[in-house]
């Protein structure tokens, strides 16, 4: 639908808009510190996060950890997980446990005891009340988790309490899977952890995705299509005049470049 250059626009777009968002919202002093966990972990990846952070979006440098994903061997994988690393779903569970922990590390050295809000890349309409309740939940209640599940079973955020053991916090997940986010409360409950739903979040993986992106960016407005997507499973109990949504221009200005709106 898009070829390897489309599909790399899109991805980058989608990015840029969830960069600027969140940088916008910490502004605001409602978040704290703000990692950005890239791939493959190489100079030349966190020289092209760099550019695109300072040069294309004009933020601060220093507003972002840059944090690279690091290669795990097997063995790196036991000493993380406490476990066989065999007996994983996929690399991802390793991967996100050792950044979780990574990240912990950057903040306790900030004085920074809190929780983890986890956001993906491919999700640019990000709702700026679920990010406002996820930290609201962390901060109030000690072992609450959020998570905002996706229509294909994943999820787009989980917040992770700062009592939950790392080890612990994605032991088992079925990655790319229609249960993945089942399995990701799960895991959370199983050690005692509450789990509240949040609203809806649309990743984009396949080439449907991009047209459902497409149709939510063309209706006339977030409150309207809260109100008339018949397709909402799960609704929180924000009113609906606090279901804001970031506009992600990036994003809008791509998809017009390819011909898709």
């Amino acid at each position: 639908m898009l070829g390897q250059d489309g599909a790399a626009k899109l991805a980058k777009a989608m990015l840029a808009d969830v960069l600027v968002t969140l940088t916008n919202e910490v502004n605001t002093g409602r978040f704290g510190i703000k990692v950005l966990l890239f791939a493959p972990p190489t100079d030349d990846s966190r020289e092209m996060m760099r550019k695109l952070l300072v040069d294309e979006l004009n933020i601060a440098s220093n507003t972002w950890v840059l944090l690279p994903v690091l290669r795990i061997s097997n063995e790196r994988c036991n000493d993380i997980l406490h476990e066989d690393a065999s007996s994983t779903s996929q690399q991802l569970t390793p991967l996100l446990t050792d950044a979780l922990i990574r990240v912990r590390s950057i903040m306790a050295d900030c004085n920074d005891s809190g929780s983890v809000v986890f956001l993906g890349m491919d999700s640019p309409q990000l709702n700026l009340e679920e990010l406002t309740l996820a930290v609201r939940d962390l901060d109030d209640e000690e072992m609450t988790a959020r998570i905002c599940p996706c229509p294909d079973g994943g999820y787009g955020m989980l917040s992770v309490p700062a009592g939950v053991v790392a080890s612990d916090c994605f032991r088992g997940i079925l990655w790319s899977h229609s249960l993945t986010a089942l399995a990701q409360i799960k895991a959370l409950t199983d050690v005692n952890v509450h789990v509240k739903l949040g609203r809806l979040m649309y990743d984009i993986d396949e080439p449907h995705d991009v047209r459902e992106l497409c149709r939510r960016l063309q209706m006339c407005s977030v409150k309207d299509s809260h109100n008339n997507d018949s397709n909402c499973l799960l609704k929180s109990s924000l009113p609906n005049e606090l279901a804001r949504t970031s506009d992600c221009p990036k994003t809008r200005s791509a998809l017009r470049e390819l011909g898709l709106i």
